[in-house]
C-alpha cells in the first residue's frame, strides 16, 4: 500500500516532521508502525510497537485539535516504559492440567501488570 503512495519514504516508512505531519504536506498526517517518527524524548525513530503507536495517536489527534484552535503543533515525545515478552506458551505432550492453568494465570499476571505500568509509567519503569 505504501509503494503506491506519492509520501516521501525512510527505511520503507513514511517519513513525518517532528508533529508527525508527512513531510511537505500541510494536512497529512502518518502515525505508527507505517510512519518514520523522531521521538523528541530521545532522538530516536520510534519503534513500530503499539506502546508507541497508542501514543502517536493521542498526540496526532491533540496536534489537530491544536491546529483547529490556531495553536502551534507538539513534537511527539514519549519515554518509553519498557517492554514484555512472554517466553513459552507451547505445551507439550506430558503437560498437566495445573501446569496448563498455572501457566495461563502467570500469563494473566504479567498482562495486568503490563496494563498497570501504561497506566502508572511515572511510578512503574
Amino acid at each position: 500500500l505504501l509503494a503506491r503512495l506519492d509520501l516521501p519514504r525512510e527505511r520503507d516508512r513514511i517519513l513525518t516532521e517532528p508533529d508527525m505531519r508527512v513531510s511537505g504536506r500541510e494536512n497529512v498526517w502518518a502515525l505508527g508502525d507505517c510512519a518514520h517518527i523522531i521521538n523528541d524524548y530521545d532522538g530516536s525513530t520510534s519503534p513500530p510497537t503499539g506502546q508507541f503507536a497508542e501514543r502517536q495517536g493521542k498526540q496526532a489527534a491533540d496536534n489537530i485539535i491544536r491546529i483547529l484552535d490556531g495553536k502551534g503543533t507538539k513534537p511527539f515525545r514519549f519515554k518509553p516504559i519498557g517492554e514484555l515478552c512472554a517466553i513459552g506458551g507451547g505445551t507439550k505432550p506430558s503437560q498437566s492440567c495445573w501446569d496448563y492453568t498455572s501457566q495461563v494465570l502467570l500469563h494473566g499476571l504479567f498482562g495486568v501488570l503490563y496494563i498497570c505500568s501504561n497506566s502508572l509509567h511515572g511510578l512503574i519503569v
